[in-house]
């Protein structure tokens, strides 16, 4: 019972600590993907342009947001008060786990309901969901590994630069067979390149191993990191 009131409390806390950030997290998460699907509907009709669509939802707003929000909790010393009442810290991290998964899922898989109205695609449901699922938790990792490292400042602006990055500066909109040989191997380098490519073939009906083991390899390197920054602070 006490774990469990714990749990709950540090629900509360990261739900308080997100309200610092309700309007990007609108803008983010609800305005600005269902305005992309929708400027995209009148000129192109293609799984891939939902699909990057997607990548930016999971990837930008799990990433920015946990990112922030970490740098605020330890910027207000409510970490390391958690740390002090012995917290477990599977329970810290699952917590955060919890709340992004409870607000963002939800719109995910409305987006991909509003795509099937506008784009021809046959969804593979379940692939989907694991796509998305491992995605939002290496996002969620490297998020927090930044924010621990980092000042408020510097993560709220490097979180930005990162998020922006990865999601434009990658083969997200586009295919990966498209890019020139070079750029293929460079663009592996970014994390949202196989999500994005995988979650096109989960929205065609296809699932592909290489793609999904570079997702999986993608998470353990993000929990190293993760590891590494709680190490360092602690």
């Amino acid at each position: 019972m006490v774990n469990i009131r714990k749990f709950v409390g540090l629900l509360e806390l990261v739900a308080r600590q997100s309200r610092a950030y309700l309007a990007t997290n609108v803008f983010y998460g609800v305005m600005f993907p269902i305005a992309f699907i929708l400027s995209f509907e009148t000129s192109i009709r293609s799984a891939q342009v939902l699909a990057g669509t997607l990548t930016l939802y999971i990837f930008m707003n799990v990433f920015i947001g946990t990112a922030q929000s970490t740098a605020f909790l330890k910027y207000s010393g409510e970490m390391s008060l958690l740390y002090v009442t012995k917290t477990p810290r599977w329970m810290i991290v699952l917590s955060f786990v919890v709340y992004q998964l409870a607000s963002t899922l939800p719109m995910a898989v409305g987006l991909v309901f509003l795509g099937e109205t506008l784009v021809p695609i046959k969804v593979s449901w379940l692939p989907l969901l694991v796509t998305y699922l491992v995605g939002a938790m290496y996002a969620f990792l490297l998020g927090t590994a930044l924010g621990l490292v980092t000042s408020l400042r510097t993560a709220n602006q490097l979180s930005q630069v990162l998020g922006w990055t990865f999601s434009f500066f990658a083969p997200t909109f586009i295919s990966l067979q498209s890019l020139p040989p070079f750029l293929r191997f460079l663009s592996l380098l970014e994390p949202t390149t196989p999500l994005a490519q995988e979650l096109v073939n989960n929205l065609e009906g296809r699932t592909s191993l290489n793609f999904m083991l570079a997702m999986l390899a993608y998470l353990v390197v993000s929990m190293v990191l993760y590891r590494l920054a709680e190490n360092r602070v602690t």
